[in-house]
């Protein structure tokens, strides 16, 4: 038995994210193409290592991934930002503490919500998230 790939655990947060109304995109930063028009607000997900714990004799390695979280200030910054706190708000809920169902899993936990940026209209939140796999003996 191997651990899950990376790709279909991102693929299970993307697919997760997705049932969060709001979203006009979700998608992989590393994997997808990048649509002709970015509609708002949108998700990216993006794999951003893993490390080994050092747990023996059964591995158990470190996974993180994060979140970039885009919403477009179409009625004032003001309103912006309060539409964007309720929608990271929904993210950080519905995948801290989930396993997606991924049987080598542990619960995934939402280690920081980050100011990302603004500009042109646009404003950035990152969330970062990280999960135990377990692989076998």
């Amino acid at each position: 038995m191997k651990a899950t790939p990376t790709y279909i655990i991102e693929d299970a947060l993307i697919d997760k994210i997705r049932t969060i109304a709001e979203f006009k995109y979700v998608g992989s930063v590393g994997r997808d193409d990048r649509p002709a028009q970015m509609n708002y607000p949108a998700a990216l997900v993006l794999f951003t290592g893993d490390s080994d714990s050092g747990n023996k004799p059964r591995a158990v390695r470190n996974i993180a991934f994060t979140v970039a979280v885009l919403a477009k200030n179409l009625v004032g910054r003001k309103e912006a930002l309060r539409d964007v706190y309720q929608i990271i708000d929904a993210v950080r809920d519905l995948i801290h503490g989930s396993n997606l169902d991924i049987s080598d899993l542990g619960k995934f936990s939402c280690d920081r919500r980050a100011f990302g940026g603004y500009s042109n209209g646009i404003v950035t939140y990152i969330l970062e998230f990280s999960v135990k796999t377990y692989l076998p003996l």
